[in-house]
């Protein structure tokens, strides 16, 4: 359960760049969402990504009415979590990440966009795609110990992008996610 927000910040983060287009600022070239995508692989996809770097994306890329959901299935509990974020809330798990609690390493970041469908003027895309997230999670515990577990996360998403000024604005993210957790260790 400790490790279901990262999972949600993680789904979460898989939104939009920031590109301005030379024709008109506020229709997809197309362009955009695999920009925005390689970022995110980017940031995460490092021996220690940086929680600063990634909390300040999260910020910039999500709209003021941003929503997302996930229905997250793991090896922890043989659990179901059905989880719903606004915009605040989605923002609230990116600073617990910079918080030190959970630290990621050997983190590696994976898309593979299946689907990208425009509305007639092309200012509005829904973007289907597979997430592929694996790691080393290390938290903090309780009694103030280290602990030490692997992380396995794949994700089938469905996302709502916008352009507004030229900028990438996520909206919606659905994801149903499964989750597999490697067995916890103490760190020394």
């Amino acid at each position: 359960m400790k490790y279901a927000a990262l999972i949600f910040t993680l789904a979460m983060t898989s939104v939009p760049v920031f590109a301005q287009t030379s024709t008109n600022a506020d229709k997809f070239t197309g362009l955009e969402i695999e920009e925005h995508f390689r970022k995110l692989e980017g940031l995460y996809s490092q021996e220690t990504p940086s929680p600063i770097d990634i909390a300040e994306y999260k910020a910039q890329y999500t709209a003021n009415d941003f929503v997302m959901q996930t229905v997250m299935r793991s090896n922890l509990g043989n659990k179901v979590i059905e989880n719903t974020q606004n915009r605040q809330e989605f923002l609230l798990d990116a600073e617990k990440m910079v918080s030190g609690d959970k630290t990621l390493f050997n983190a590696l970041l994976e898309y593979n966009i299946t689907d990208i469908t425009y509305d007639a003027d092309h200012t509005l895309a829904e973007v289907s795609y597979k997430q592929n997230f694996n790691t080393q999670v290390i938290s903090k515990t309780t009694d103030k110990k280290m602990k030490s577990r692997s992380l396995q996360a794949v994700s089938d998403c469905h996302e709502l992008f916008r352009l507004q000024s030229g900028q990438l604005k996520s909206y919606k993210v659905e994801c149903q996610t499964d989750v597999q957790y490697g067995k916890e260790k103490d760190v020394k």
